[in-house]
């Protein structure tokens, strides 16, 4: 198994870009870095914010919920960091 240096959190699996940038700008005005990647992976496709590690632990204190109620589709997945995703 990949050790846990190697995993990071990713929110998302949305289907819009416009929808994704608008979680990315919620989640950076709480001090969340996060970088907008495109994922193609058979249980994980669409538009992913990778959350930075320094911001994981803020991230994950987040009331999650609340934001997947605002954003439909939203989703939160611990993935390999690196070799997963393409940046746009």
């Amino acid at each position: 198994a990949p050790d846990a240096q190697a995993m990071c959190l990713y929110i998302g699996g949305l289907p819009d870009q416009k929808e994704a940038q608008s979680v990315e700008q919620r989640l950076t005005s709480l001090d969340i870095k996060v970088r907008l990647q495109s994922l193609n992976l058979p249980d994980a496709s669409g538009y992913w914010l990778r959350v930075a590690p320094e911001s994981r632990r803020l991230a994950e204190d987040l009331p999650f919920e609340n934001l997947a109620k605002e954003f439909n589709e939203l989703k939160h997945k611990i993935m390999l960091c690196e070799g997963v995703a393409t940046v746009e």
